[in-house]
């Protein structure tokens, strides 16, 4: 539904529940009555759900008609409305005459405040609270629960970063600080799904298992998710887990080392979104290795970097056989199920050599 209709047929919704409300004497002065308020909430869920996938800019569109609807008996009264919601009477006038665009963002700060000075039952005042931010489900969900809701909805890394700071009520700004993102990483995930296609290499690892992980995401398949959701702005892989076991099972044992490595590699960067050797060298270490192993000298990543890179090289022994442990890591990093076990101790055999 365009956003124009959005609005359209929630302020029917409002004014007619408000000319209701006018025909008797509400038991909270200025206040819709509790039926009025649940139809204009059951109006904005049905108009979510009638979204075939989530649309930041429609929902958006439905928080800031739900909200004129919710408050329509305030209308004309900003200073009364401020003192209920605590969004300032001139910031409310200016949306109201149309002199500022309505700012969502803003809203979602006040929008729990708003939702329990209506007089709702928790319940009702959560689903309304995240609404009013763009927000399509109740309650609050958690890393692995989002993840899984951009995943299963085909939705972008822009998607995801969205819904992760509206439910947490912040602005882009305090988001990205508290989740610690870097810079590069944060202009990769506000950047189109499509954007590798023109700018070739511009997407990069930029620590993205480590905000993994702020993110509450513990499990290899979730890191490696999010980690294709920031670095290509999807979470579709251009190279599955069985074309990992079937490149395995059948080249490992005929072709050199060297040659089937290379490969190897290649495929497994393209499965996890990253662009070069050293960012897969990056992406093993941060998610397989303990913290406590960078205090090792044996344990030096950049010794592991410079050995993924060397197996472009001649078939030197030292360039295509890996330490037991990096060699372990790696084929964890590479087969993490628990199906895959078998599997993973036969490429970490295979590393080793």
């Amino acid at each position: 539904m365009h956003a124009t209709a959005i609005v359209t047929l929630l302020r029917r919704v409002g004014s007619a529940t408000h000319k209701r409300r006018r025909a008797r004497v509400s038991r909270k002065p200025g206040l819709l009555a509790r039926e009025d308020l649940e139809h204009i909430i059951a109006t904005a869920r049905e108009l979510h759900d009638s979204m075939a996938r989530y649309e930041p800019v429609r929902a958006d569109a439905i928080a800031a008609a739900l909200f004129n609807a919710l408050t329509s008996p305030f209308r004309e009264h900003p200073v009364l409305l401020s003192r209920i919601c605590g969004i300032s009477d001139a910031t409310l006038w200016q949306w109201r005459i149309g002199r500022t665009q309505f700012n969502v963002n803003t809203l979602s700060k006040y929008s729990d405040r708003l939702a329990r000075a209506l007089g709702l039952p928790l319940r009702l005042a959560e689903e309304a609270a995240n609404l009013m931010s763009g927000i399509p489900w109740k309650g609050k969900k958690t890393g692995s629960q989002l993840l899984r809701y951009v995943v299963e909805h085909g939705l972008d890394a822009r998607s995801l970063l969205h819904l992760a700071r509206r439910q947490e009520r912040m602005n882009i700004t305090q988001f990205v600080g508290k989740m610690g993102i870097p810079k590069d990483l944060l202009r990769s995930m506000i950047s189109p799904p499509d954007y590798e296609a023109g700018h070739p290499g511009k997407r990069g690892n930029h620590q993205a298992t480590l905000v993994a992980k702020r993110f509450g995401l513990q499990l290899p398949d979730e890191i490696a998710e999010f980690r294709l959701l920031a670095t290509r702005g999807t979470a579709i892989p251009r190279v599955l887990q069985r074309d990992l076991r079937k490149v395995f099972h059948t080249r490992s044992a005929g072709q050199p080392r060297h040659v089937f490595l290379l490969h190897f590699l290649t495929l497994l960067r393209e499965r996890h979104g990253l662009p070069s050797r050293g960012s897969l060298a990056d992406a093993i270490w941060e998610q397989t290795f303990p913290s406590d192993a960078k205090a090792s000298a044996s344990m030096n990543p950049e010794v592991f970097k410079q050995r993924l890179r060397n197996n472009t090289k001649p078939p030197v022994e030292g360039c295509v056989r890996l330490p037991e442990d990096w060699a372990e890591a790696m084929a964890a990093f590479t087969f993490p199920g628990a199906r895959d076990i078998r599997l993973r101790r036969a490429v970490a055999r295979y590393l080793k050599g």
